[in-house]
């Protein structure tokens, strides 16, 4: 089911995050006095003006066996 626009010249954006992710979200939100959805919608703004590319990182751990 798809969320209805916002208003004019707006596309609906979802995604499903971590619980930690979202929890440290709501925890910057508040700093700011704003909702989540209003901060996330800054980050993106932001990400968008600056031209931020989001490049796939995988890492790996190297430990010893207990």
């Amino acid at each position: 089911m798809s969320r209805k626009s916002s208003g004019k010249q707006t596309t609906p954006i979802s995604t499903a995050i971590s619980t930690n992710l979202h929890q440290k979200l709501i925890e910057l939100a508040a700093k700011g006095d704003v909702t989540v959805g209003r901060y996330c919608r800054a980050i993106i703004e932001d990400a968008v003006k600056r031209s931020v590319v989001v490049k796939a990182s995988v890492n790996y751990e190297i430990t010893r066996e207990k």
